[in-house]
């Protein structure tokens, strides 16, 4: 992590306009000495809006972002120093999720527990522990927040809902078994949604997400997508189509690129290159645009399936690849990526020089994973 010192900090506050980098320039759009005097909202709002503008479209492990964390601490300085150690609720909650965002989970639980009396229901900070794999802990201490709860009745069904689809986020990722026992238990004191449904489809079979369907009078496109991408933990093609025909009547909205995508990933799993291009007439029939993902998923699939590198998986990964540069994606480094695949797997260096001289013309982000299909064909 790069370490930035006070004093260097607040002598990026002094300088002027004129002689400051960009980024620098991006730092004088207020100090957090101006609002100190405020209540809790305005300081909150300050923060909320100084660094609502940064996106994180680079590495988690820039030296940009090492950067910001630093500022952000800087300001969490000012406010402890300012004031006492405890901050106000609102601020704390937005400072917890700044680093939370900012790739800094460690940091979100240390000042969260570092408070006299915390605020209960706190997401961000459960989003932090599941960050760290920490679910046991979140789990322990929803529990003791509805323990709370119980005894005075103080915090909304919303919240109590918003908090154990945290718990079921984390338990999907790490024990599926658990996860579903969570659900049932939501299920059973009335506190599910739109979200619990989703975390439970992420873990549980596809027959089972059919028949929680079954309940609901209405899907929308985001769960069917999520039904049709469950068919790839068993790789069963004919199973999602007959899902896909069966559940198609009750979604509510247009499909979206998204849902075609997952019945694309379906067939990946299943190592199903023929019913991968059927799917993509399906798509051009229906008027459904292709996005990088498509393209992506695809390549890979098709590259996966090949056994040589004039056989049909591999003329058609690459025609894939060329349709995807004509339809604008000629810098997407997962497209890239999913081809170099195919050119590693046959360790093509005429084609793999092919596609260095794209990437080095296109300016493509050079991922970790593309640079090791590279390397790997250069070594051989």
């Amino acid at each position: 992590m790069l370490r930035i010192t006070l004093p260097r900090l607040a002598t990026l506050y002094r300088r002027g306009a004129d002689s400051m980098s960009k980024s620098e320039q991006w730092k004088q759009n207020g100090t957090i000495h101006s609002v100190l005097c405020m209540g809790d909202s305005a300081v909150s709002n300050f923060i909320s809006n100084k660094y609502e503008k940064f996106s994180l479209q680079r590495s988690k492990e820039s030296s940009e972002l090492a950067l910001f964390r630093g500022w952000l601490k800087y300001d969490l300085t000012v406010i402890q120093n300012g004031r006492t150690k405890n901050i106000g609720p609102s601020t704390l909650h937005r400072f917890l999720t700044l680093f939370n965002k900012f790739g800094a989970p460690k940091e979100s639980i240390e000042l969260y527990e570092s408070q006299t009396t915390p605020p209960l229901y706190c997401a961000p900070y459960l989003k932090a522990l599941i960050k760290l794999n920490q679910v046991d802990r979140a789990i322990i201490t929803v529990s003791g927040w509805d323990a709370h709860h119980q005894r005075h009745g103080r915090y909304k069904k919303n919240s109590r809902v918003d908090i154990k689809n945290i718990i079921l986020e984390g338990l999907a990722k790490t024990d599926k078994k658990r996860c579903r026992a969570a659900f049932n238990q939501m299920k059973t004191e009335k506190l599910i949604n739109k979200g619990s449904i989703l975390q439970y489809v992420k873990c549980c079979t596809p027959s089972e997400a059919v028949h929680l369907a079954n309940d609901l009078k209405k899907i929308d496109v985001e769960l069917f997508s999520v039904i049709i991408h469950s068919c790839t933990r068993t790789g069963g093609v004919v199973e999602a189509r007959s899902i896909w025909r069966k559940l198609l009547p009750k979604v509510d909205g247009p499909l979206k690129t998204s849902t075609y995508n997952a019945m694309l990933s379906v067939a990946r799993a299943a190592s199903d290159y023929t019913f991968l291009m059927s799917w993509h007439e399906k798509m051009k029939s229906e008027a459904i645009p292709p996005d990088p993902h498509t393209y992506a998923i695809s390549i890979m699939c098709l590259s996966e399936c090949s056994s040589s590198p004039q056989d049909e998986p591999a003329v058609l990964a690459i025609a894939l690849f060329d349709h995807s540069v004509l339809s604008g994606f000629v810098s997407n480094p997962k497209i890239v990526g999913a081809l170099a695949s195919l050119h590693a797997k046959h360790n093509d260096v005429r084609r793999m020089t092919a596609l260095e001289k794209h990437i080095k013309t296109h300016n493509v982000p050079l991922t970790s994973v593309l640079s090791g299909y590279i390397s790997s064909v250069k070594a051989a």
